[in-house]
């Protein structure tokens, strides 16, 4: 009854009345990269957590019905607001089947690289579908519901626990774009719902009264950490807010910034070890780019300039 009267329990209500709106209101495939997203995490709920290259190309095996079902849905909406999305069209979709016996190899080279672990709900809600052996479209929508459920509630989580700054929190959760994202297929709901958990975390242990910092705390922190890291390298430098910690909440000074030294080194291992796994995967895309290894030797050779 206590949560029913606090700002996170006020998000979990905002959060899933707008949340649905979007998921449902935002025509399919209509977030920006989504198709390339969904074909990564069926590649994913598929067991396959690498990507495969074909000369210039990386991608995989992916049902033909799914591709079809992205094409026809695509359209040519994107960049043309004088073109609006088919309603019957969206219906008809839910009459293909999935078919997952055709198969055909399709290049996603912009999402093939991504860490398994920012799909796990989308994955979650694709898996339930095969379940019931729904269509391309409908585990489309499932990937969706279940990943705005888990960043409304890790969301949640962070406003609940962070002793200052509610209300920035509960406004930066409820922006356009915010909603957009964690309404779709991105993985950039888990990256940025995680965020705010880390965020939140931090601020916990630095303004919270008697939040001292225990051996749970630290691990609770490390894994946070490590998980964003593996969404998103440019989140890394969130980490450093640690030290936002008063070197009094730790049980001794020495425990305290063995700690930090601890968290930084698992968020930098995190940090490279996908790229590391992934590196032969890497391809030049015709727009530019830079492969992994040459990218990692540029930052370490030029740190300033970088």
């Amino acid at each position: 009854m206590r949560f029913r009267t606090q700002k996170a329990f006020h998000f979990v209500i905002f959060g899933l009345i707008f949340g649905l709106t979007y998921m449902i209101a935002i025509p399919p495939f209509q977030i920006p990269d989504e198709p390339h997203h969904f074909y990564r995490s069926y590649q994913i709920s598929q067991g396959q957590y690498l990507s495969q290259k074909q000369g210039n190309a990386c991608g995989g095996e992916i049902p033909k019905n799914i591709i079809f079902t992205a094409r026809k849905l695509y359209g040519d909406l994107p960049f043309h607001p004088d073109l609006k999305q088919d309603i019957g069209e969206i219906l008809a979709m839910f009459h293909i089947p999935l078919d997952e016996n055709h198969t055909e190899f399709i290049n996603f080279s912009n999402t093939a690289l991504y860490n398994p672990i920012p799909y796990i709900p989308q994955i979650i809600g694709i898996w339930i579908g095969k379940v019931f052996n729904t269509s391309p479209v409908m585990l489309l929508y499932l990937g969706r519901f279940f990943n705005l459920l888990c960043s409304v509630a890790l969301i949640a989580w962070a406003i609940h626990i962070t002793p200052v700054f509610k209300n920035v929190f509960f406004l930066l959760a409820l922006m356009p774009m915010t909603l957009q994202q964690i309404a779709s297929l991105s993985p950039d709901a888990l990256t940025i719902s995680l965020s705010f958990l880390l965020m939140a975390a931090f601020l916990y242990h630095a303004q919270g009264p008697g939040a001292r910092l225990h051996r749970k705390d630290i691990i609770f922190l490390c894994i946070v950490s490590g998980l964003l890291a593996f969404c998103k390298m440019v989140y890394f430098p969130i980490v450093f807010l640690y030290f936002i910690i008063p070197v009094q909440k730790g049980e001794t000074p020495a425990g305290y910034y063995t700690a930090g030294i601890l968290l930084m080194t698992i968020t930098i291992t995190c940090l490279f070890l996908w790229g590391t796994i992934a590196r032969d995967l890497n391809v030049i895309h015709l727009q530019g780019g830079m492969p992994y290894g040459l990218a990692k030797l540029f930052i370490i050779s030029y740190p300033i300039d970088y």
